[in-house]
């Protein structure tokens, strides 16, 4: 009996030991499926659903597009800023030259206006024909021989009696040009003395970059004494220039770089324009010469896409745009070599026009006429501010440095119809000059200022003329000495042209 009680005994342990382990596994789903119901079913359901959702979708989605694509292209745009989302609006020009400094720098306000700068400096440093030797003298010696060229709100003044020492620290300059006298421009034998410029100028203005201007080989048919040193040849002259600054100018490392003013006239003579690019045979023309050097120097120091500039200097200029930017972008992209220009023949010169405003058709309903019959010329092309026709003298225009006048482009007949209207404001004056043909002065008498408010053009008003331009100027200014500076705000208020509607 007691033998069966023992067995008992042990089978109850065993019963009660198994339960026990039951019930340690029990307590422990119990939890997670009852009181834990929530949690789990937000585990298995809610946790890991949008864990999984954050994680792989949106967490880990999130860090590569902040890593990768934010943060480093937040970097890159920080890094090119300057260049493209804030462009600078500011830049300071000194240049160290002689009269094709003077040339070069001529239209080169306007144009870096336009490219989109807003405080511009401009100094000229200048004593014609020039030399690099002299320039050293002059600056060992601290000679006041320099007249200095300054323009700051678009109108060059000028200083006499000054030294390179003078100005060259009056300015944080962003960039001084050396420039060689022209006939010296292609003879590396002449250039002992840049070195000691190069060195004078990085020491004073460190900021500065160095640039040289390098001129132009003068036209074919030149009478410029130094013509000689290049066997009276052009290409040779060209080539002698670009091989000098190659090997003798840019081999400073102090000079940043070349404008190659000399290789936009070359590519610009293989143009319809050929080689008429000078006034004399080595200085450039007042319109197209100039105007195309100056853009060149915007391109290369200010960054300005030429191909954007809308301001012109003159009508020519205006005809000849397509091919002083492509001249000026083919120096850029091949500075020392000549790239032939597309533009063979002469681009016809279109009229643009506006719709009226409101002053229009008031002033088209006090001349007597129909306002819905004309449209407003867009005389904002090919104007030239700070110069004048003087007609019976020359075809061209005349600079004026006191910006007295206001002169328009070219007219035709073809653009100036009868039945035109021409108006002047109060207190202002046109003289509306005439040619008979172009590249040709005057054979009639020079017509008188006009301040008549409102002048019908009909068959007597283009009598003898074929051609015509105007001066604008204040009705108090008598001469190109004696007057009221003009602005072109003024001109664009004050004068303008009507023409019937075709």
């Amino acid at each position: 009996m007691k033998k069966y009680i023992s067995i008992i005994s042990v089978i109850l342990a065993l019963v009660f030991v198994l339960c026990a382990c039951g019930s340690s596994v029990t307590p422990t789903n119990t939890p997670e499926s009852t009181e834990p119901t929530t949690a789990q079913t937000a585990a298995p359901t809610e946790q890991p659903t949008e864990a999984p959702t954050a994680a792989p979708t949106e967490e880990p989605t999130a860090e590569p597009t902040a890593a990768p694509t934010e943060e480093p292209t937040t970097e890159q745009t920080t890094t090119e800023e300057p260049h493209i989302e804030e462009p600078k609006t500011d830049i300071k020009i000194l240049a160290i030259g002689n009269s094709f400094s003077v040339d070069a720098m001529e239209y080169l306000f306007p144009i870096l206006k336009d490219g989109g700068y807003e405080n511009i400096v401009l100094g000229n440093l200048y004593i014609g024909g020039c030399s690099l030797d002299q320039h050293w003298s002059n600056i060992v010696n601290e000679s006041k021989l320099y007249t200095y060229y300054l323009n700051t709100e678009g109108t060059w003044k000028t200083y006499g009696s000054m030294s390179v020492e003078d100005v060259i620290k009056t300015e944080e300059w962003d960039y001084v040009t050396i420039q060689q006298v022209s006939q010296n421009s292609g003879m590396p034998s002449t250039f002992g003395n840049l070195n000691n410029i190069v060195d004078y100028v990085a020491s004073t203005v460190p900021s500065a970059k160095i640039y040289w201007h390098m001129t132009w080989a003068y036209q074919s048919d030149s009478t410029h004494s130094g013509y000689i040193n290049y066997s009276q040849n052009q290409n040779k002259m060209y080539e002698a220039i670009v091989s000098t600054v190659k090997d003798t100018v840019l081999s400073n490392p102090n000079i940043a770089g070349a404008i190659p003013c000399g290789t936009t006239i070359q590519n610009l003579r293989t143009s319809y324009l050929g080689d008429k690019l000078t006034r004399d045979g080595y200085h450039l023309s007042e319109d197209v010469g100039r105007y195309a050097a100056a853009m060149t120097w915007a391109a290369v120091l200010g960054g300005v896409d030429v191909a954007t500039v809308k301001y012109t200097n003159s009508t020519p200029s205006l005809i000849a745009l397509p091919a002083i930017v492509e001249a000026v972008k083919g120096a850029q992209s091949e500075p020392f070599a000549v790239t032939p220009s597309t533009v063979t023949e002469k681009p016809a010169l279109e009229i643009k026009t506006e719709e009226l405003d409101d002053s229009d058709k008031a002033i088209l309903k006090a001349a007597g006429k129909d306002p819905d019959k004309y449209v407003r010329i867009d005389l904002s092309e090919g104007v030239t501010v700070g110069a004048f026709y003087q007609s019976t003298a020359k075809y061209g225009l005349t600079i004026n440095a006191n910006s007295y006048y206001i002169a328009t482009r070219y007219f035709t007949k073809d653009d100036l119809p009868i039945g035109s209207v021409i108006y002047i404001g109060s207190g202002y004056q046109y003289r509306p000059e005439g040619w008979q043909r172009e590249n040709s002065t005057n054979t009639l008498p020079r017509p008188g200022n006009v301040t008549t408010k409102t002048v019908n053009v009909d068959a007597n008003w283009w009598k003898g003329y074929n051609i015509r331009g105007f001066n604008f100027s204040n009705a108090t200014t008598s001469s190109p000495t004696n007057g009221k500076s003009v602005t072109f705000d003024e001109f664009n208020q004050n004068f303008r042209i009507y023409i019937p509607k075709k």
